[in-house]
């Protein structure tokens, strides 16, 4: 292999020397290009910012001042033309209605039904109620009422009410039934007690024949 002269060797090392200096000079092209991109994006943003900034203002700006929104409340001629027009309608009418209450003026108070045979005063079964009378207020009378069935019609039987808590019969409740009479009887007016009472209904037959009890109750009539 040939010796390379000096001359030579002096030549590599510049060659090389000069490209390492155009690759460094490469990259400082990149570099520098890569900084203007980052300013120019950093600038335009900045351009951005100021126009948003410059809008704002301008809208704060346009926005009224309280003086000129009290110039938008209506005069006192508006507020009378107003008046003046809400007054010219026409009033409305008032309809009145009459509310009419029927009161109830007539109370049963009922017993059932039953049969006997018994010729003395006895309790027909199951024909028993506790109440109160004089708590049904303006009484103007109480009645006892029922229908009596006799097979043959050839005895009289004899229906009254009984009170229980006081031992002793309802005064004027007694009614009797003749043979051929009307099944259907109503008492004269009777006189009750005050105060809560069971009253039962008792039955006597003349003859000893088994007789029907109908719906005996008591008829109250207030004032």
């Amino acid at each position: 292999m040939a010796k390379l002269s000096k001359e030579e060797i002096l030549q590599e090392e510049i060659e090389a020397e000069e490209a390492r200096l155009e690759k460094d000079e490469k990259n400082a092209k990149k570099t520098v290009a890569v900084a203007v991109a980052v300013l120019v994006i950093l600038f335009a943003n900045l351009l951005f910012i100021n126009y948003k900034l410059l809008n704002q203002k301008q809208e704060l700006e346009n926005v009224q001042s309280p003086s000129e929104i009290a110039n938008l409340e209506p005069t006192s001629k508006d507020v009378s033309q107003e008046s003046s027009e809400i007054t010219q309608l026409p009033s409305p009418t008032t309809v009145v209605f009459k509310e009419t209450t029927a009161s109830v003026k007539d109370h049963f108070i009922s017993f059932g039904s039953g049969t006997s045979s018994d010729q003395n005063f006895v309790d027909v079964g199951g024909l028993q109620a506790s109440v109160n009378l004089s708590s049904y207020g303006n009484i103007k009378e109480i009645r006892f009422e029922t229908s009596i069935q006799v097979p043959g019609e050839n005895q009289a039987v004899t229906v009254r009410l009984y009170n229980k808590t006081d031992d002793h019969p309802v005064w004027n409740s007694e009614i009797t039934k003749n043979a051929g009479a009307s099944s259907y009887l109503v008492s004269s007016p009777i006189v009750y007690d005050s105060g809560v009472k069971t009253y039962t209904v008792q039955m006597r037959t003349q003859l000893g024949g088994v007789a029907t009890l109908g719906e005996a109750r008591l008829h109250i009539v207030l004032k």
